[in-house]
């Protein structure tokens, strides 16, 4: 993927997401972690990518198998039994912790050599061993963001339902509701990430997979304008120019943002091959704002062409000189 997309999705993480993962990342028993580094990078990942939607659905599948009874039992046992008491989270402890319940064929669990079956005889859906530490650690987040009511909520609706394959869907898709409620603060407009996608794929084939800002020139924003589809927002070529430049401010401030010992290779390559541009300067970015500020815009300095004719040459501030053509 793209060098530079790596710390633009780390920044857009807000505190409360940032903290509710950390706890996550950070939980264990008797100094063992709960689970492996790469599971809760990968969590990170999803959620801040807003594509928890399929993992969501499989946790609550998921939540069938961690309420089967004990041998001989017929009621539904706690789930938290499997949440939580299952730790260090690893496949080997899962299938065996399934594999002590002997679930028979009235569960409609069928347990395989690497995972378990659900509804075999219907619509059979798989869940592997290997796939089980990153859903549970995806019910844990959730616990501590939108609450363990929400869960419990979650397990009635799988056990009251007529069926426990429509009950899951139905827990999952409540479940989604409301963290998409809780996200609302915590993550950038998917508008904008989708934005900044939209850019960051049409510049990734003329300036390969691990281009630095500076290699952001005036052919590569001609060439995303050339690309742009009818009705996209990037038909105009001053548009085109605008969401690039919010991009490159985006990239950067996310690189500034993010820790050197957390992806150094990723802002080692923001850094390489640093453009010959001006120091940025603040106060030259807001010049035109301070025009139309009281007291000052009781004299026109400038009117409104003149005005408009100098919006992108400020706004590219210390990028401007690298990109000479473009502003003309």
């Amino acid at each position: 993927m793209i060098a530079v997309r790596g710390p633009l999705i780390e920044a857009g993480i807000g505190g409360g997401l940032r903290a509710a993962l950390d706890a996550v990342a950070a939980s264990g028993r008797d100094g063992v972690p709960a689970y492996p580094e790469c599971t809760a990078r990968a969590l990170a990942r999803t959620i801040a990518t807003r594509q928890y939607g399929p993992a969501l659905h499989e946790a609550c599948q998921l939540l069938r198998v961690a309420m089967l009874p004990p041998p001989g039992g017929r009621r539904p046992a706690p789930f938290e039994a499997f949440v939580w008491g299952v730790v260090p989270a690893r496949p080997s402890a899962f299938a065996a912790w399934i594999a002590a319940r002997r679930p028979g064929e009235e569960s409609g669990i069928r347990v395989e050599r690497d995972g378990v079956v659900l509804d075999p005889r219907e619509a059979p859906f798989r869940i592997a061993y290997g796939r089980m530490p990153f859903l549970v650690a995806l019910l844990d987040l959730l616990a501590g963001t939108i609450g363990f009511t929400a869960l419990v909520e979650a397990a009635e609706t799988i056990r009251t339902a007529p069926t426990p394959r429509a009950g899951a869907g139905a827990a999952a898709n409540a479940l989604s509701r409301v963290f998409y409620r809780w996200l609302a603060d915590e993550l950038p407009p998917q508008q904008q990430a989708r934005k900044f996608d939209a850019l960051l794929g049409a510049l990734q084939p003329r300036l390969g997979p691990d281009f630095a800002v500076a290699d952001i020139d005036d052919a590569a924003i001609l060439s995303v304008w050339l690309s742009a589809a009818d009705g996209d927002d990037l038909k105009s070529f001053a548009g085109t120019v605008r969401a690039i430049l919010n991009l490159i401010r985006a990239i950067e401030e996310a690189a500034d943002a993010a820790p050197r010992a957390a992806a150094p290779e990723v802002l080692d390559r923001l850094a390489e091959r640093p453009a010959q541009t001006l120091p940025d300067d603040p106060q030259r970015r807001d010049l035109l704002e301070r025009f139309g500020a009281p007291p000052v815009d009781a004299i026109k300095i400038l009117n409104g062409r003149e005005r408009a004719t100098l919006d992108l040459p400020l706004a590219a501030g210390r990028h401007g000189p690298r990109l000479i053509l473009t502003l003309l």
